[in-house]
């Protein structure tokens, strides 16, 4: 809402996300919606992980 009154300014950038296997269910749909925004930030997701399943999301 700040952005919408012009007390802020959003600059697209890198968004990194370290340890991306500890995130939860909430936070990959947050992130779902910032794709999809106007502003879409370049994201790169890193691990210390093999193949893994994020502990939060039932598989």
């Amino acid at each position: 809402e700040w952005h919408e009154e012009g007390k802020a300014e959003i600059v697209p950038d890198v968004l990194f996300i370290d340890e991306v296997h500890m995130l939860d269910i909430e936070y990959f749909s947050f992130l779902n919606r910032a794709l999809e925004s106007d502003m879409v930030p370049m994201l790169i997701m890193a691990t210390n992980r093999g193949i893994t399943n994020s502990w939060y999301i039932p598989m």
